[in-house]
């Protein structure tokens, strides 16, 4: 944040947005509950023929609370070490390259659901995965459960349809 109170956010990547599909800026802020808040967005590049940007949102009062918190785990058999799985290309027509678990994490009388929106994960390898990866997907009780999937060469970002997990 700047000395007068700008903030520039910028996806380097570029982002996709589908006409009927929304963007939700999402921010954290630290300071007294209670405390007034607006956002002046003053400018926006785009490819799109007409932006408009010049907009203020709604005045929000700041409060106190905690989230609900969820645990990421790797489980199965497609890890490093002991875990890896090898696979020769041309020998199936789909292949498993990771397994997890997301749990959640809420405890006690803070009994709160969780919906998970999207999920990014790192490549930890050389791998350019845009490059090698072809219509990814994740599944849940042998159901897809990602509503799509988007790949760089270092990054793979899933996006889930609303899909909760209870407490």
């Amino acid at each position: 944040m700047t000395s007068d109170g700008t903030v520039t956010t910028r996806f380097y990547n570029g982002y996709s947005v589908d006409g009927n599909e929304t963007l939700d800026l999402v921010v954290q802020l630290s300071g007294a509950a209670g405390s007034e808040i607006a956002f002046n967005i003053v400018g926006a590049t785009s490819t799109a023929k007409n932006v408009s940007a010049n907009t203020t949102t709604t005045t929000y009062r700041t409060t106190l609370y905690k989230v609900a918190t969820v645990e990421f785990s790797q489980s199965g058999g497609n890890g490093s070490g002991a875990n890896a799985v090898t696979y020769k290309v041309g020998e199936k027509t789909t292949y498993e390259i990771g397994r997890f678990q997301i749990s959640n994490d809420t405890k006690g009388t803070e009994d709160k659901d969780v919906i998970v929106k999207s999920l990014k994960l790192k490549n930890q390898g050389g791998l350019d995965m845009a490059a090698a990866l072809k219509n990814v997907y994740v599944t849940k009780d042998s159901k897809t459960v990602s509503k799509r999937v988007e790949l760089s060469s270092r990054d793979m970002t899933i996006y889930f349809d609303d899909d909760q997990i209870d407490s």
